[in-house]
């Protein structure tokens, strides 16, 4: 990473896509793969099953 970034590359998907793996996840959990605000997060967490 240090020589990632000292050669001028700020991108962080640019430096992890060769460590990305795809996983299966059932459509009831899809809700819970991304947030980006505290209400998003509130949302999956209720999202989740009982």
């Amino acid at each position: 990473m240090k020589s990632y970034i000292d050669s001028g590359q700020r991108r962080v998907m640019q430096f992890i896509q060769p460590l990305v793996q795809a996983v299966p996840f059932s459509k009831e959990w899809q809700n819970l793969t991304n947030f980006n605000t505290p209400e998003e997060f509130k949302q999956a967490c209720a999202d989740l099953p009982k």
